[in-house]
């Protein structure tokens, strides 16, 4: 039986449109890659380092509804699920595996340091301190393997 067979029965969107093997596999190879420390760090530091926006665009919506809302609620459940978001990328962080390790290093700067000292000062002040024991540890990694700027 040919998985790929089975596979092309099903139609997208209800247009008809079939995948061709190529498709599929690059389908396939894409949600591996999700599955990898470096594709997770990516998304970690994206969300990271886009809080500013991310909050602005969440007001700016708020404020075209036209509805009296609390802007201090708002910006505090968009925090909330800004940092609670961020952190689902990097909860299973294993510094003993090596992918995790080069993912790491690769995104290693003092932008990305703070960005996650801001993420443990939050949980800190939230008490949920077994977060805060995986943060602490990529902050020391990142801290102690932090290419010097010349």
């Amino acid at each position: 039986m040919d998985i790929n067979k089975i596979f092309r029965l099903f139609e997208i969107d209800g247009e008809g449109i079939t995948i061709s093997d190529e498709e599929l596999e690059s389908i396939q190879k894409f949600k591996m890659f999700k599955d990898t420390p470096i594709y997770k760090i990516g998304m970690f530091v994206k969300i990271i380092l886009n809080y500013n926006v991310i909050q602005n665009q969440i007001i700016k919506i708020f404020k075209e509804s036209n509805q009296d809302i609390d802007f201090e609620d708002i910006e505090e459940a968009g925090r909330i699920l800004h940092y609670n978001r961020a952190f689902e990328w990097i909860k299973d962080c294993n510094l003993e595996d090596e992918c995790w390790v080069e993912g790491w290093l690769f995104r290693n700067d003092e932008e990305v340091i703070v960005g996650i000292e801001r993420l443990n000062f939050y949980f800190e002040s939230e008490e949920e301190y077994e977060k805060c024991g995986i943060l602490y540890e990529i902050i020391t990694f990142l801290k102690s393997n932090l290419a010097s700027e010349d």
